[in-house]
């Protein structure tokens, strides 16, 4: 698929244009330099601009066109210092832990250790480490893209605001969007809090005892306490997390905002019959390079994202099966994280792109049952339009529907598939495949059947399946 991030500017008027707008501030000169259209034009750039702000502050957006226009004062100067000390000690921390994580399995490797309680740990730790991953890889993939997001986000504010003239319909659905974003984030944070409440809680032992237990960290040889760990955990690590899943809710809302688009140009092919041979090919073209260029940024986050979810979902599955995800706090702990990587996570960034791949469905859909109507009935729906013109239509509306035949319009995981119901709808298969081949290997082992993993953990006394 061809890449549309440097050609931005055909989609736009003017790059220090676009800037000016992004920075609500109106152009020198120009039809938008009116005072009443740039209040207008302001109160529509509301929606996605939140997030940029947010992402700015946190200096995971920078763009060149504001290093002149840093604020000079000491305390912006130290907080720029410090979110890129802080950065450099997340990567850092990221690289450690999964240094961490190599000599763990290799030590359990060496000594043959297979009891349940250290790969137990292994699992643990490597749910954690696919984590950090998942973070280190969105945030070096997200933060150098900050020009092309701000560029897209201005292009998608300005198609969004262009799109129905009535302002207060505009508005109430900009309105709804806030809304399910909000929605979206508040229970995403619920969730992980209970679900970090839950991990605490499943210890077996208090809350006191727990945090005062000692570790040993395998890369230095020394053991640290817990709350020493946790405090460098949960300092470097969840806030990059959590900023990087709200750059996931950001490309949903890049999505539904394109999905309404498009939702919109279906409104008018379906209302009005010339609409399809006036200014649908112009409209379609622009929407398409749109997509595109969302497409290119945000894929291979898709792809990290997604990877990372499936991942820990077969981790968590495999947990629950083979060893019973132990006592009830456990498996509530368990259950829940199965719940966040298996569905929640993914059905942020998945499902506005399903439901933009049946808008898609729907175009082709009219723009093919039209082209067959004017195949077979030779005239145009309008009987006003002469045979001319309906046989220069016909054409214009096959080249149209060639064009949505080989250009097709869907986001992509790293460019690997399309992201469409089917593919969902086959992983899932493959994990309930995987699930019964588990429930299948443990009912055997359980029954003394040999099997390909006969003796696996049978040497220690707490090596039973499914209890704790």
């Amino acid at each position: 698929m061809e890449n549309h991030i440097s050609g931005l500017e055909p989609l736009a008027e003017d790059p220090q244009q676009l800037r000016c707008n992004h920075r609500s501030s109106p152009p020198d000169g120009g039809p938008r330099s009116s005072l009443s259209h740039h209040s207008i034009h302001s109160r529509k750039r509301v929606h996605l601009d939140g997030f940029l702000a947010f992402f700015r502050w946190f200096c995971l957006i920078r763009s060149k066109e504001d290093d002149g226009l840093c604020d000079p004062s000491f305390l912006s100067a130290l907080k720029k210092v410090l979110l890129h000390l802080y950065f450099f000690l997340f990567v850092l921390h990221s690289l450690l832990y999964i240094l961490e994580l190599i000599l763990i399995f290799v030590f359990a490797a060496a000594t043959r250790d297979s009891s349940v309680d250290s790969l137990r740990n292994l699992i643990y730790n490597s749910r954690y480490s696919f984590m950090v991953i998942k973070s280190l890889l969105l945030f070096s993939y997200f933060r150098p893209r900050s020009d092309s997001i701000v560029k897209l986000t201005a292009a998608l504010e300005e198609q969004n605001a262009s799109r129905s003239s009535n302002f207060k319909q505009n508005i109430a659905v900009l309105r709804k969007l806030w809304i399910l974003a909000i929605g979206v984030i508040t229970v995403t944070f619920l969730i992980a809090f209970a679900w970090e409440i839950l991990d605490w809680s499943s210890w077996g032992t208090g809350f006191h005892e727990t945090w005062q237990q000692d570790v040993e960290i395998a890369l230095f040889g020394r053991k640290l306490k817990v709350w020493i760990l946790c405090i460098f955990w949960y300092s470097l690590g969840t806030p990059i997390n959590l900023c990087m899943n709200l750059a996931m809710v950001f490309f949903a809302e890049l999505v539904l905002t394109l999905y309404l688009n498009w939702r919109e140009m279906n409104k008018r092919l379906t209302n009005d019959p010339l609409y399809l041979t006036t200014e649908f090919r112009d409209d379609w073209e622009h929407l398409r390079q749109l997509a595109e260029q969302a497409d290119d940024i945000f894929s291979a986050m898709v792809f990290v994202s997604w990877a990372s979810d499936i991942v820990l979902s077969v981790g968590y599955l495999g947990s629950v099966i083979i060893y019973g995800a132990g006592n009830p706090r456990e498996q509530a702990y368990t259950l829940l994280g199965l719940f966040i990587h298996a569905m929640w996570y993914p059905a942020i960034y998945l499902v506005p792109c399903i439901l933009f791949d049946e808008e898609i469905l729907r175009t082709r859909q009219i723009v093919v049952g039209t082209v067959h109507e004017e195949v077979r009935s030779k005239e145009l729906a309008s009987p006003s339009l002469s045979n001319n013109t309906s046989t220069s239509s016909l054409l214009l509306l096959n080249i149209t529907l060639q064009n949505m035949a080989f250009r097709p319009v869907a986001f992509t995981a790293w460019k690997f598939f399309y992201i469409t119901r089917n593919v969902i709808l086959t992983i899932a298969t493959v994990l309930l495949s995987y699930a019964l081949v588990l429930i299948q290997l443990v009912g055997r082992k359980q029954d003394g059947t040999p099997t390909a993993q006969d003796g696996f953990g049978l040497s220690h006394p707490n090596s039973t399946l499914g209890t704790q």
